[in-house]
């Protein structure tokens, strides 16, 4: 409706002299996240068990423009808890729950984020060892909707005291 009023607007009144009329759109890249920050609980038992883990579905949707590379990273923010000062970070897996245009062939798969060095790590990219540079999701090739079910889990928790810990996250998605 907008467009059709700019366009009529353009056109000649009585006595004056026509011009031209001209429809400008200028689409750029756009990324939604969610959730973009993850909050995550782990509880160790007294004996020193833990439980598989925490899942956590994330959901990201890109607009690219021709030719950029997709990257969803991720960010450990905080680690806390009894034994956090001996706690060395996170791990997590990770398997597709659905994809679609330039997502289809994308993979969600899992890595280490480190307490210690704070490094970014990519999704998609097995066997990140802190203080890895992130590269590109594996398999995304452009403009498309990725969902993942990731499952976190504290490293090496029966070297842990019992208790809660808790750990945040921050996620980023964009194109380059």
């Amino acid at each position: 409706m907008v467009a059709w009023l700019l366009l009529a607007g353009g056109g000649a009144a009585w006595g004056q002299a026509a011009a031209g009329s001209a429809l400008v759109l200028q689409i750029g890249p756009e990324a939604r996240l969610e959730p973009a920050r993850l909050t995550l609980r782990f509880q160790i038992a007294p004996d020193g068990s833990a439980p598989a883990g925490e899942t956590v579905t994330v959901t990201a949707w890109i607009r690219t423009l021709p030719g950029q590379a997709v990257r969803l990273r991720a960010r450990l923010g905080s680690l806390s808890g009894p034994g956090s000062a001996a706690a060395s970070g996170v791990a997590w897996s990770g398997a597709a729950l659905r994809a679609s245009g330039g997502a289809a062939a994308a993979s969600c798969a899992g890595g280490v984020l480190s307490a210690s060095s704070g490094a970014e790590a990519p999704f998609g990219a097995a066997g990140i060892s802190p203080g890895a540079a992130a590269e590109p999701v594996a398999g995304w090739t452009g403009s498309g909707t990725l969902a993942c079910a990731l499952t976190f889990k504290l490293l090496a928790p029966g070297g842990l005291p019992p208790g809660w810990y808790a750990a945040v996250a921050d996620l980023t998605l964009e194109a380059r």
